[in-house]
């Protein structure tokens, strides 16, 4: 029994070794900063928007359009419930950006414009009170 014993230490820590070599490697060859990704992301949307029509009233078919020729998702949400100023948002687009931030939210990766009554984008910002969505 004691032979048996012996030999089962002996393979847990041979065990024990390999697994902390191949942490060691991991840990000195692989990358796992985000900041690629981050970067990546920023500079994609950044992109995104440069490709954009420079004119008085840009229309939710182009950025659409812009959007579509990277391979992006582009949709116009049927509801928004967020409290938003100016309050003569009409409509709202939501461009995905691609490639995704980690560990990030659908909100945290979408470029969203929105749309006065004559179909322009306007900017728009969170906020409550007097001349938001959420006046009260």
């Amino acid at each position: 029994m004691t032979k048996v014993l012996k030999y089962t230490v002996l393979g847990l820590l041979l065990l024990a070794a390999a697994l902390i070599a191949v942490n060691l490697y991991a840990i000195n060859t692989v990358d796992f900063s985000f900041d690629k990704a981050t970067a990546a992301h920023t500079e994609a949307r950044q992109a995104f928007l440069a490709d954009l029509p420079d004119t008085d009233c840009l229309r939710a078919a182009d950025i659409t359009g812009v959007a579509r020729a990277r391979g992006w998702d582009a949709m116009q949400p049927p509801q928004f419930d967020w409290c938003v100023t100016p309050d003569t948002v009409q409509t709202w687009l939501r461009v995905t950006v691609e490639p995704p931030l980690p560990f990030s939210t659908e909100d945290e990766n979408a470029q969203i414009f929105a749309f006065d009554a004559a179909g322009c984008a306007v900017d728009w910002s969170y906020a409550s009170g007097p001349g938001s969505t959420c006046a009260e």
